[in-house]
């Protein structure tokens, strides 16, 4: 399927069939399903995600600290503590809810 342009690797084990990514939404859910169980989009991306002007769209994700995954092209951020309240579902996609967003990005700006 590969060879004749029918199915397409983004990220390893993470696929999309009949046509490329095309926008960002597929982009972000490509990267948490890449990153496996208990992983949310953060930070920059969580921010574009909720349309916050003048984020870049590189995909950031946060999981819980005792994973030891590296993803080239993500950017991983590990945590201690993801409590549930601190988990959203954006447009599908599990992300920071809008209060931890806007406590990460202050962190990130400052």
């Amino acid at each position: 399927m590969a060879e004749r342009g029918t199915i397409f690797e983004r990220y390893r084990g993470v696929f999309f069939v009949g046509r490329r990514l095309d926008n960002s939404k597929e982009e972000a859910m490509a990267a948490v399903k890449a990153a496996g169980e208990g992983a949310v989009l953060a930070r920059r991306a969580a921010g574009a995600l909720r349309n916050i002007p003048n984020m870049p769209r590189c995909p950031q994700i946060v999981i819980s600290a005792e994973h030891g995954i590296s993803l080239p092209g993500i950017k991983v951020i590990r945590s201690r503590i993801l409590p549930p309240e601190d988990i959203a579902s954006v447009h599908g996609i599990p992300a920071t809810s809008g209060e931890r967003t806007l406590l990460d990005l202050a962190e990130v700006f400052r």
